[in-house]
C-alpha cells in the first residue's frame, strides 16, 4: 500500500532558500484509510513542506480530489457522494489514477 511517485521529480531552486518539486503520484490497488504516507525526502525536501498545489485525479468514469495533509504527512483522496465530499473508502483501487503535484519546501 504505497503511492507511486513517478519520475521525474524536478527539484529546482526558486528565490530564497525554498525549493520547488514537481511530481506526479499514482495510487495503488488498495487505498489505505487516512491516505498514503509521503515522506519529506520523497518530495526532495529535508526540513519541511510549506505548500502544495495538487490537481484532480481524472479517470474514465470518476474523478478524485487529492489533498496533502501536512499534519499527518499523507496524501488523501476524496470523492463526491450523496453526503458531500468524503474520503475514498479503504481498499479502493486507484492504480489507474495519477495526479500532478507542485510542492514548495526546504
Amino acid at each position: 500500500m504505497a503511492v507511486t511517485i513517478n519520475t521525474p521529480l524536478y527539484p529546482a531552486t526558486p528565490p530564497g532558500n525554498h525549493r520547488l518539486a514537481i511530481a506526479s503520484f499514482t495510487g495503488d490497488s488498495s487505498y489505505p484509510t487516512g491516505g498514503y504516507p509521503v515522506t519529506l525526502s520523497a518530495w526532495g525536501f529535508s526540513n519541511y513542506l510549506d505548500h502544495t498545489e495538487i490537481g484532480f485525479a481524472l479517470g474514465s468514469s470518476l474523478s478524485y480530489i487529492v489533498k496533502y495533509n501536512a499534519s499527518t504527512g499523507k496524501l488523501q483522496w476524496f470523492t463526491a457522494s450523496s453526503s458531500g465530499i468524503v474520503e475514498v473508502t479503504n481498499a479502493t483501487d486507484l492504480h489507474t489514477y495519477t495526479v500532478g503535484v507542485t510542492a514548495f519546501g526546504v
